[in-house]
């Protein structure tokens, strides 16, 4: 068997157990199969892994990124009963700090496409994942009752969460056109899943290079602490449900 018919078998299970982020996944795993891809999967060593991780270093890559590319690997020999080679995780300097001030997140938005700055906007004011952000439907907004559903199978502990309809956020979604899509988020009247060159491009004009999406979850909750809003109303509304993990 080789590795990429193992990590499609891998793939399959990930979608039987109702995996999320699978595009993340895959994200990960496309460097390892354009490496080991068409070599069979027991024929993998120590020494072949140790050859990847030197190559991945020598692209500027850090070893938290190839221990997540890596991950998914060793899920798959896993998978089909092969025992990992011993290839240990690569030691890693410690948790991404970057948060976004107001006046960053005003100037990317600036630079951003006009069908993605509600998505910037929403992910500033709530913190959570962009793939539940963009799987978002107008269903799940309730005008009534004032709450948005994140539903249970976008969210990545597989429990529904329900966010306050705040004044941002009502301002985001009046900007919004239905259209013929039930989706919140659409270009051209259809329903979009991946701005990463996009982003990349209003990051680089701005100046903002080292910065991901997903610091926008971290500014989130960085800026509910400074408001001193309560931990627990804090992690409701950003998704997170330990508090080790919230720290």
């Amino acid at each position: 068997m080789t590795v990429n018919e193992a990590m499609a078998r891998l793939e399959r299970d990930y979608r039987l157990r109702g995996r999320k982020s699978m595009a993340q996944a895959r994200s990960h795993w496309k460097p390892v199969l354009d490496f080991f891809g068409k070599c069979e999967i027991n024929t993998i060593s120590s020494d072949g892994l140790q050859e990847y991780a030197l190559h991945r270093q020598s692209l500027g890559k850090s070893n938290a990124t190839i221990n997540r590319e890596l991950a998914g690997l060793r899920r798959a020999f896993s998978l089909v009963k092969l025992q990992w080679p011993g290839f240990e995780q690569l030691p890693e300097t410690g948790l991404r700090q970057g948060t976004y001030t107001r006046e960053e997140v005003e100037r990317l938005a600036e630079a951003l496409p006009e069908h993605v700055r509600p998505v910037l906007w929403f992910g500033y004011y709530t913190g959570r994942r962009k793939s539940e952000i963009m799987a978002l439907t107008w269903e799940d907004v309730d005008w009534k009752n004032g709450w948005i559903t994140i539903r249970t199978t976008t969210t990545k502990t597989g429990q529904p969460d329900r966010i306050p309809l705040t004044e941002g956020l009502t301002s985001i979604l009046s900007t919004l056109k239905s259209g013929t899509s039930s989706s919140l988020f659409v270009y051209k009247g259809k329903p979009y899943g991946s701005f990463t060159r996009t982003w990349k491009t209003a990051l680089k004009k701005t100046g903002l290079e080292d910065k991901l999406f997903h610091d926008l979850r971290r500014t989130a909750v960085t800026d509910m602490e400074d408001a001193g809003i309560p931990r627990g109303t804090a992690m409701a509304i950003t998704g997170h449900k330990t508090f080790s993990v919230y720290q």
